[in-house]
């Protein structure tokens, strides 16, 4: 790989096409891995209202 690689221009061109096409692979793969996940769904969110009447404490708490 070492003088003959950049003398031979058919070697030569052959490592840079190897080159450039694993780029691109390796930029696909992140676009579609980026596309992939994309926006989480939130998880569904309720609201409850408890309607019921409220239990008497049984001892009294003083507020600090």
């Amino acid at each position: 790989m070492g003088r003959s690689f950049w003398s031979d221009p058919d070697r030569r061109r052959a490592g840079m096409l190897s080159v450039l096409v694993h780029a691109l692979a390796l930029i696909a793969l992140i676009a579609w891995i980026d596309l992939d996940l994309g926006e989480p769904t939130p998880p569904e969110q309720f609201l409850v209202i408890d309607l019921g009447t409220p239990q008497v404490a049984e001892e009294a708490e003083l507020a600090p």
